[in-house]
């Protein structure tokens, strides 16, 4: 009887040593598991990071191009505006020496008509 219960107690140890390994096994897998869970987020997490800082890579190039572009259209912008300050100065001195020599022709006409009804009336 004796020899029955140390077999009991014995079977009871390798079945208790069984189960031990079961769940060890069973942590062991969960543990794997978990670690390639988080190992597939990080890279989907990091892929997604990527995928942002491109995004803002491309639209911070985007705004530098359309201010070199804002840049370059004021710079354009005022030269013309420059060029048509100096032409339109350049049209004034010239209209000003055009009526100067008319108002001159026009006094020397003044005169010379003046000379001329003296010469008459005399």
């Amino acid at each position: 009887m004796n020899n029955d219960l140390d077999f009991d107690f014995e079977m009871s140890i390798v079945s208790l040593v069984r189960s031990v390994t079961e769940k060890k096994k069973e942590i062991e897998n969960l543990k794997e598991k978990h670690a390639a869970e988080l190992e597939n987020l990080k890279e989907k997490h990091a892929a997604e990071l990527d995928k942002h800082a491109a995004a803002l890579t491309a639209q911070e190039e985007k705004h530098a191009a359309e201010e070199k572009h804002a840049a370059a259209l004021t710079a354009a912008l005022t030269a013309e505006k420059h060029a048509a300050e100096e032409k339109l100065a350049a049209q004034e001195e010239k209209h000003a020496a055009t009526l100067a020599a008319a108002l001159a022709a026009a006094l020397a006409a003044e005169k010379h008509a003046a000379a001329l009804a003296a010469e008459k009336h005399a």
